[in-house]
């Protein structure tokens, strides 16, 4: 069951001043049962560039990252994120995002917790770099590029796992997306 109440380590007025780049630093828990999102919406929102995930398993009700984050784990079996059970949208959201790479973790849609959508969505993109992740149990699509235009999508060294459909999908009904690369993936 996880735990609706958060704890912040970081108040409202202390937000401008905290360089730590840590999610936990900004509140989150890691414990696989706290509801984890508001500390890392408090860092996305932030001016920080780098975001580092520590060990431990988090739980979220969807992530939107924005332009110009590095999203990084500890390692891609120690860093899990994991969609918090009966949510319906999806794990990270990027729309019409830039400078973005998401690294080093575990992200899990968690279908089987009654969640729906896909891990990772995308709406249009320019330079976007999702490197040495396990992302697993998508309800539709592990990775889902299907709205917008893709430039400079880079997927590698990824293992895809437990997709309710396709485990990448990729269109664009004006066939303008471009510099679409996907190396060393493993798809279980």
């Amino acid at each position: 069951e996880v735990e609706d109440e958060v704890e912040d380590e970081v108040t409202d007025e202390d937000e401008d001043e905290v360089t730590d780049n840590n999610v936990k630093t900004w509140g989150a828990k890691g414990d696989g049962k706290t509801d984890d999102t508001i500390a890392f919406n408090k860092i996305l929102e932030s001016s920080i560039k780098e975001v580092y995930i520590p060990a431990g398993t988090y739980i979220v009700d969807g992530l939107s990252i924005p332009s110009n984050k590095v999203f990084k784990g500890e390692g891609k079996t120690k860093s899990i994120i994991k969609l918090k059970n009966n949510y319906g949208y999806g794990l990270i959201i990027i729309n019409n995002g830039s400078n973005i790479t998401i690294t080093d973790l575990t992200l899990d849609a968690n279908r089987d917790g009654g969640t729906g959508g896909h891990c990772i969505r995308i709406a249009g993109c320019n330079n976007v770099n999702i490197k040495n992740c396990n992302i697993k149990n998508g309800d539709h699509y592990n990775i889902g590029a299907q709205v917008g235009i893709m430039k400079d999508l880079i997927i590698d060294n990824c293992v895809l796992e437990g997709s309710g459909a396709d485990g990448i999908d990729i269109k664009n009904k004006e066939d303008k997306n471009s510099g679409i690369r996907i190396t060393n993936i493993t798809v279980n």
